[in-house]
C-alpha cells in the first residue's frame, strides 16, 4: 500500500507549479516556516512557479513573508487584472 507520504512526493514531483494561499487566518510566522520547507525548495530547484494567492477575506495589510514576496502573485482582493486569468497564466507559463 502507497502511503500518504509518498503519494505527496509524487505529486510534488510531477508538478509544474505551486500555490501559496493566505486568508485571514494565515499564520504569516507558520507560512515563513512551510516556505523554507523542502516543498517550495524542490520546486524553486526545479524552476517551477510557486504563486502567492492572496485570498479576498485577507487583512488588507497582510504582508508576504519575504521568501513569497519576489514571486509573481495573486491578489484577489482585487478585480483588476483578473485575479482568476491572472493565476491560470501563472500556472500555465501562457500570456
Amino acid at each position: 500500500m502507497v502511503s500518504l507520504l509518498d503519494r505527496k512526493e509524487r505529486l510534488i514531483a510531477d508538478s509544474r507549479s505551486a500555490i501559496s494561499e493566505i486568508d485571514r487566518t494565515t499564520d504569516i510566522k507558520r507560512k515563513r516556516e512551510k516556505a523554507s520547507s523542502i516543498l517550495y525548495r524542490e520546486f524553486v530547484e526545479r524552476g517551477c512557479p510557486v504563486i502567492p494567492v492572496i485570498l479576498q477575506d485577507a487583512h488588507k495589510k497582510t504582508k508576504l513573508p519575504i521568501f513569497l514576496k519576489g514571486m509573481t502573485w495573486t491578489d484577489f482582493r482585487k478585480d483588476k487584472p483578473d485575479p482568476l486569468d491572472h493565476l491560470i497564466r501563472g500556472i500555465t507559463g501562457r500570456k
